[in-house]
């Protein structure tokens, strides 16, 4: 079975701070349909990817390194998702951030 979570558990990122975080990917990515960005701090969810994100998703043999995020609120927490496909299936992995 595919685990979709990554199993580092919940990333921390700096309001102040840009990441370009990197996904292992099993299976291997042959392209990248999506990263998005939700604000889940509140119910319903928020897309902010808009807000959050800039760049392309760049891919490597086994790896997706996402788009630059930065602009994060600090108390607030967002779920990436990334959504890929292997040439046959499509998996969306996704990790959370908690924002200091």
């Amino acid at each position: 079975m595919i685990q979709r979570e990554v199993i580092e558990g919940v990333q921390k990122q700096g309001a102040n701070e840009s990441i370009r975080w990197v996904v292992d990917c099993s299976p291997a990515p042959v392209s990248v349909v999506a990263v998005t960005v939700e604000d889940v701090t509140a119910t319903p969810a928020v897309d902010v990817s808009g807000d959050v994100l800039s760049g392309s998703a760049l891919m490597s043999a086994t790896t997706i390194t996402l788009p630059l995020l930065a602009g994060l609120t600090a108390g607030r927490r967002y779920v990436v998702r990334v959504r890929y496909s292997d040439g046959v299936n499509t998996v969306e992995p996704w990790f959370r951030i908690q924002a200091e």
